[in-house]
């Protein structure tokens, strides 16, 4: 069992077919997720797409009610799956003492400074050049800009003695401290000062008489600042439970945390990967905030978030390619494979469970899974895998087709509740876009990359329920859209099979830069024509074992 050793709980296996996902791959990614969730309740298992479903896909879920998995392109881990999400931040209105504590507390490198929504506004961080001056500054400068009585008497905290009230409206000037000389006069003190002093009542009605804001006692017993409740009338005196020394240290802890915060700083989002980010996170001395698209904070990531990336559970099903695979497999550690194609470049760490069986689609192995389990597919279930079944093998017509298809075919479809060759027809009618599809799209939607030494190729497949919809206008579109692809992929050559899925005959077209090997890959003369190709429904029997054969053949 894979565990994520930061929540403590098993990581995830992925589950999904080839990229430009057909039924049969999005369909086998599904039921192959469910059955291995149900064998193994300990284990969580997420099915995905690496593309946008087809229409026809589309259809089927739609029909069986139920909620297409999500599509993901590419396997390397986001901010959003590893970031911190349980990180403390804290309001505008909090205090710079606040956010020290919470360093202090979590041992972190971060504090962001939300606001009541949430939104992201600044941070603080004792590795921020500016934050390490204002952790140990000196308060006087400060007084009246970034720190006044209020904030003294909220963060500190300091306890009313007597029962005089601050006058509203004055604003907080110098910051001194009174000494126990009686020789000493404070006659330089006015009414916007604060008077920090010890158990001095001397000092105390001399400070009364100047008329300063406020008098904050330090080191005063309970007896003394109770003989002090009615005195003096005109200034509030404010208890500090503790030294002068360690209240002159806690004066920094009261300004707030708008007042010292970073406004200008780099965030990263949930859904950006960390590999693109990886410098940043190199070169930035305290964690990164984490925001959504609308500038909300939710999480941090750090260095040690980064360092956790491990490979990927995945489970491949209907492709045994990497071409044909997700972006940044170089991470996946393949725990199964259930196909039905032929086996090529894909290599393991360990030994692992490969199903692989020469029938017509992915959804018959499932099939044979669940009665292997001595289990039963419930209803939607049945209708999932015998579309993708009908879908493959276009409605047991196709020479990938074997005797055990047509009987899971019958299974399932009484399972399901549906007439086999009506709902069949419904399935296969679903996925004809030749008239009015956009041609590139077409092109792209069902095309995957093969090879042959160094040579890298690419085979579409389109399926129409009639071929005469592939005039000389619509075939001369496909035919650009084909030349447009190859180049943008770098393929070699292009073979593009439309297939007419009721009348059992396709049609091939090419695109090849050069024009000798596309004659001869086709063995026509004139390939701008295209070649009809009787009785050819298959990709992987019929046309790839023709392609390779003729590849073999080619001499430049």
């Amino acid at each position: 069992m894979s565990v994520d050793s930061k929540h403590k709980k098993p990581a995830p296996i992925f589950v999904f077919g080839h990229q430009n996902p057909d039924t049969d791959s999005s369909v086998a990614a599904v039921v192959a997720a469910q059955i291995k969730g149900d064998l193994n309740p300990a284990q969580t298992y997420q099915a995905l797409l690496l593309g946008e479903p087809n229409r026809q896909t589309k259809w089927l879920f739609d029909d069986a009610g139920v909620s297409l998995p999500p599509v993901r392109q590419d396997l390397r881990y986001t901010v959003g799956e590893l970031m911190n999400r349980s990180s403390p931040s804290v309001t505008a209105q909090a205090h710079l003492g606040q956010a020290m504590d919470l360093m202090q507390r979590d041992q972190i490198s971060l504090v962001p400074v939300v606001d009541a929504q949430n939104r992201l506004l600044g941070i603080l961080s004792d590795r921020l050049p500016q934050n390490q001056y204002f952790f140990a500054f000196n308060v006087e400068d400060f007084l009246g800009v970034l720190l006044d009585l209020d904030d003294l008497v909220s963060a500190l905290p300091l306890e009313p003695v007597n029962r005089a009230a601050p006058r509203a409206g004055e604003a907080t000037g110098r910051f001194s401290f009174f000494s126990h000389d009686p020789a000493m006069e404070p006659s330089h003190l006015g009414s916007s000062d604060i008077v920090i002093l010890g158990p001095f009542r001397p000092a105390i009605s001399r400070l009364a008489e100047l008329g300063v804001r406020a008098i904050l006692l330090a080191e005063a017993d309970d007896s003394f600042c109770a003989s002090l409740k009615n005195f003096p009338a005109n200034v509030p005196i404010y208890r500090y439970r503790g030294s002068l020394l360690a209240m002159a240290s806690q004066l920094s802890r009261a300004i707030q945390v708008t007042h010292v915060m970073a406004s200008e700083h780099p965030v990263v989002h949930p859904d950006q990967l960390i590999s693109e980010i990886i410098d940043l996170v190199i070169d930035t001395p305290y964690s990164l905030p984490v925001v959504d698209a609308e500038g909300k904070l939710v999480g941090v990531f750090s260095r040690g978030e980064a360092l956790e990336q491990k490979s990927r559970p995945v489970i491949l099903v209907d492709h045994v390619e990497r071409s044909q695979s997700i972006a940044g497999f170089d991470i996946a550690e393949i725990v199964e494979i259930i196909d039905h194609h032929r086996l090529c470049d894909v290599q393991t760490l360990n030994p692992v469970r490969i199903d692989c069986r020469p029938i017509g689609s992915t959804a018959s192995i499932l099939a044979c899974q669940f009665r292997e389990a001595g289990r039963t597919p419930t209803p939607v279930q049945a209708r999932l895998l015998l579309g993708a079944l009908v879908s493959d093998t276009l409605l047991l017509t196709s020479p990938t087709t074997t005797p055990l298809d047509r009987t899971l075919a019958d299974w399932l479809a009484d399972l399901a509740g549906v007439v086999l060759k009506d709902w069949g027809r419904d399935v296969l009618a679903q996925n004809d876009e030749l008239a009015d599809g956009d041609p590139e799209k077409l092109v792209m939607k069902d095309c995957k990359e093969f090879a042959q030494g160094d040579c890298r190729f690419r085979v579409a497949a389109i399926e129409t329920t009639s071929l005469d919809l592939l005039t000389e206008s619509r075939q001369e579109e496909l035919q650009q859209a084909c030349d447009r692809v190859r180049s943008t992929t770098g393929a070699a050559f292009l073979v593009l099979m439309v297939t007419d899925v009721f009348r059992g005959d396709s049609r091939l077209l090419i695109s090849d830069s050069n024009p000798k090997r596309a004659r001869h890959l086709l063995q026509s003369d004139d390939t701008a024509k295209g070649k009809d190709a009787p009785g050819w429904v298959s990709r992987k029997k019929q046309l790839l074992p023709f392609l390779l054969l003729q590849l073999g053949s080619w001499h430049s």
